[in-house]
């Protein structure tokens, strides 16, 4: 009887002990794997933007309408930063919606290697400032062919890319911070405090936006 006892005790264990293991060999995974998703990249919130809306906002320069739109994006480029550099840009910026959405930006270079190379090989006499929105608004498109001076592993044009960026931050400074995270003298956790030196002008939600309008097309996004 004592064997049969602890025969059905063994069996009970090694039941739950299945159950436990597959508790945490599925949900947990799935679980994971989507907080790796959502965290695989800044990027992935530029990219889901409703660009229709931006382009209806950016052409009525309607400042307050555009500032709503903006929030929560500023708010998911908050929290993504926070939970993997742990800078809490709201802090350090005062909440300054344009701000950290620049940052955010500036961002997609840090994480994206495969940039690195063709910025610092790119020649910053030959980059054309892409002409604002209130001047034309498809000069992305047209501006573009001008810039195709270095294309990367990606296939992402790093000239039209510069000239969109041009207008919130200087070439040279950019490639000055690629260079030290490519050689370890800066790590990208800190990149932005260094960022914030280079802006070179009042970062308005407009102007920061029209350069991420601006950097979607040239990554071909819409």
């Amino acid at each position: 009887m004592k064997k049969v006892l602890m025969g059905l005790v063994t069996v009970l264990m090694l039941c739950l002990t299945s159950k436990d293991a597959s508790a945490l060999t599925s949900p947990n995974l799935k679980s994971t794997h989507k907080k790796i998703v959502v965290n695989e990249g800044i990027i992935q919130i530029f990219k889901d933007f409703d660009v229709k809306k931006l382009k209806e906002l950016l052409k009525s320069k309607d400042e307050e309408a555009l500032k709503e739109y903006a929030e929560p994006i500023a708010e998911k480029v908050s929290e993504y930063m926070l939970n993997k550099y742990e800078v809490d840009l709201k802090k350090e910026t005062n909440g300054d919606i344009g701000e950290i959405v620049a940052i955010g930006m500036m961002y997609i270079i840090v994480e994206d290697k495969s940039l690195w190379k063709p910025i610092l090989e790119i020649d910053e006499t030959k980059i054309q400032e892409i002409p604002k929105i209130e001047d034309n608004f498809n000069s992305f498109e047209g501006v573009e062919p001008l810039n195709k001076i270095n294309i990367s592993s990606a296939g992402v044009d790093v000239g039209c890319m510069f000239g969109v960026i041009a207008g919130i931050a200087g070439v040279t400074d950019i490639k000055g911070i690629i260079r030290n995270l490519e050689l370890g003298a800066m790590p990208a956790a800190t990149a932005w405090a260094a960022m914030r030196v280079i802006f070179k002008r009042v970062l308005t939600v407009f102007l920061v936006f029209e350069a991420v309008y601006g950097m979607g097309s040239c990554f071909g996004w819409w």
